[in-house]
């Protein structure tokens, strides 16, 4: 597999086009990786149709820039608030799920201070169960009111500072939090790459490491095609037979996600 790699890279270059034509939106995560037992992190650009991992040696935004390629030209980017994603895009919707979680890794030491998150984290469960009634059925109505209950929660004074803290960076993100309102087909949360991620961690733990860059390059370029038959409903075993067999009985992955 590591010598067949340009015939690979070609099948994927036309699921890239593809995809970035079918959806205005993609997903974006990273994880840590290893080569030679020096620090790497891969880079998981997914969509409905698509997915695509690349390893670098650097985590930050000039990294995540060489990553994404032709995804820069997409409109809207969902993911989490990492530094290295931050700028990127005009358009940003942050991951709820993320942003909820921040809140239970508040250090709170007293029982008065845990029984206040506890409180806290029943508003956020409660509106965040109201934002997936917007995304459902969008209306102006809701709207509204999702506003509103969110600034009543995050101008709320707990007295308790590392809540307080947090609930004034939710402010600041607010604009990134909220797009969705703007823009209902996009999701709330970033588990389409989380789940996309998943693959590689687990690669990861089983091998451990890459032991040269051409091998690191070719568990980029299989697991991102292993990935994408997946979601196009495309057996991976009998996508590589056929291609390494050069039988030719399947289409470029890009006709089928265009066709899909």
């Amino acid at each position: 597999l590591n010598d067949v790699q340009e015939t690979f890279s070609e099948d994927l270059e036309s699921a890239r086009k593809a995809a970035v034509k079918k959806s205005s939106y993609f997903h974006l995560d990273d994880t840590g990786a290893k080569l030679t037992g020096q620090n790497y992190y891969t880079y998981v650009m997914s969509t409905e149709y698509y997915c695509e991992y690349k390893t670098l040696r650097r985590k930050n935004k000039d990294a995540v820039k060489e990553a994404l390629g032709i995804f820069s030209k997409m409109k809207f980017l969902v993911s989490d608030d990492g530094t290295n994603f931050k700028g990127l895009f005009k358009n940003h919707q942050l991951c709820w799920i993320h942003e909820i979680r921040k809140y239970k890794l508040c250090e709170v030491f007293k029982r008065i201070e845990s029984e206040t998150l506890e409180k806290l984290l029943k508003k956020w469960r409660k509106f965040y169960h109201s934002l997936k009634k917007y995304v459902r059925n969008p209306s102006i109505e809701m709207r509204q009111k999702i506003e509103k209950d969110f600034d009543e929660i995050v101008t709320t004074k707990l007295c308790v500072r590392p809540l307080d803290r947090q609930l004034e960076l939710s402010l600041k993100n607010k604009d990134r939090l909220l797009l969705f309102l703007k823009f209902p087909h996009l999701p709330i949360q970033n588990n389409l790459a989380e789940r996309d991620l998943r693959e590689r961690v687990m690669k990861r733990k089983i091998s451990l490491q890459n032991r040269s860059i051409q091998g690191m390059r070719a568990w980029d370029l299989m697991l991102s095609l292993m990935n994408t038959c997946r979601k196009i409903g495309l057996s991976y075993w009998d996508y590589l037979r056929d291609r390494v067999y050069g039988t030719e009985n399947i289409y470029y992955l890009g006709k089928i996600i265009n066709a899909a």
